[in-house]
């Protein structure tokens, strides 16, 4: 999966992380987290703020994050 411009001005800290991340965006969203190969590994709904990727064990992820507006694939990485 290739990163994309944060069109949507989603916001995920910390980054990198030891236990989870914070997604923070303006209004509903969903998001998908996938591994290196492209295996979605979590998802789920939000609304305004959600943790994301606590179960994860160390890595580089993609998180994928769509609201109405459009969507957004950032790299995060677990510690």
């Amino acid at each position: 999966m290739k990163q994309t411009k944060n069109l949507i001005g989603a916001a995920v800290f910390p980054n990198p992380s030891t236990s989870s991340f914070r997604v923070r965006v303006k209004g509903n969203f969903h998001y998908e987290v996938y591994n290196q190969t492209g295996q979605r590994l979590e998802e789920g709904d939000g609304q305004t703020e959600q943790l994301v990727g606590e179960k994860l064990r160390p890595g580089l992820y993609v998180l994928r994050i769509s609201t109405a507006e459009g969507t957004s694939m950032l790299s995060v990485v677990k510690q």
